[in-house]
């Protein structure tokens, strides 16, 4: 209805403002990081993005990156719906992660805000048409916040397919193993030589481990095909915000930003208030699910009856 599309693109607006807070909130925490280089003497490995730290120097580059992240991200709360600020901020936040990324290693968890930060450009400018009545000034608000959508699901996705090959052909041990997730737990646990909070429970407890794993799986490989039902957003976004949680409890790995980024694209999803559909629809709509669900449908109508004439 018209109603729900105006309430849809008064989220995605609510969206793109919640996204430059949280960078906010991210350029202090990276600030701390960069500014760590200062005096450091490290060896740079520049990254394409940074080829210019070696002409400057480290000092120097930790200065300029270090005061560009907060100030392009209070120039895009400043003006949320202006499109120079959005530049400013994807450019400082590729420059950031460019330059804590550019000693010999790489660090992913910087992936997704980066992406959506330069996805963001594609919103168009001015403040959302909440009031209009055009379908397409609307959509032009929606898409981008679809495409971020589309993206993050692919990274998962193409983490489960990877978890998925690897259970069909195995290297050691298959992912579908139910030892799969202890001998990952126990190989981090000997790693750092800590042990994480719930890391010992999974490593021991084979009944508790090996379905979560295989869930996880499950979960990451539809990703894509869920995000094209938005009646499935919610659910996906609580459940991949758990399974960070889960990570850091079980593994001891911090992922900041992806449990943020989830909830805020698909916990709050703009489309998933154009329907509202019961717990049972819902997981009707699960990928896989909704095939059993179609089978079953069809086997309790039956053969058709025929009919003179064999109509």
């Amino acid at each position: 209805t018209a109603a729900s599309l105006r309430e849809a693109t008064r989220l995605a607006g609510w969206q793109v403002q919640a996204f430059y807070l949280f960078y906010l909130l991210m350029s202090f925490n990276m600030v701390r990081s960069v500014y760590a280089l200062v005096g450091s003497g490290q060896v740079v490995d520049p990254l394409w993005p940074v080829a210019w730290v070696p002409a400057v120097g480290l000092d120097m580059a930790a200065y300029i990156v270090g005061l560009a992240m907060p100030a392009a991200a209070l120039a895009a709360l400043w003006r949320p719906y202006a499109w120079w600020p959005r530049l400013l901020v994807a450019v400082s936040l590729l420059q950031g992660a460019a330059l804590l990324n550019a000693f010999g290693s790489i660090n992913h968890y910087m992936h997704y805000p980066l992406w959506v930060a330069w996805l963001m450009l594609l919103v168009p400018a001015g403040r959302p048409p909440v009031g209009a009545t055009s379908i397409s000034g609307h959509m032009r608000w929606l898409m981008p916040i679809f495409v971020a959508q589309v993206a993050m699901a692919l990274f998962y996705s193409l983490s489960g397919a990877y978890k998925f090959y690897f259970g069909l052909f195995p290297r050691d041990v298959s992912s579908f193993d139910p030892l799969a997730l202890p001998l990952l737990v126990m190989s981090r646990w000997h790693e750092t030589g800590e042990a994480p909070m719930l890391g010992q429970l999974f490593a021991e407890n084979l009944a508790i481990a090996w379905p979560a794993y295989l869930l996880i799986i499950y979960f990451e490989l539809v990703f894509l095909v869920a995000v094209f039902r938005p009646q499935l957003h919610r659910m996906f976004g609580f459940a991949f915000a758990i399974f960070h949680t889960g990570v850091w409890l079980v593994m001891g790995i911090t992922f900041p930003y992806q449990p943020i980024m989830v909830a805020l694209l698909f916990i709050w999803s703009p489309f998933a208030g154009l329907h509202q559909p019961s717990v049972r629809q819902t997981l009707a709509q699960l990928p896989g699910i909704d095939l059993v669900v179609w089978g079953w449908r069809l086997m309790q109508r039956g053969p058709r009856p025929v009919t003179a004439g064999g109509r």
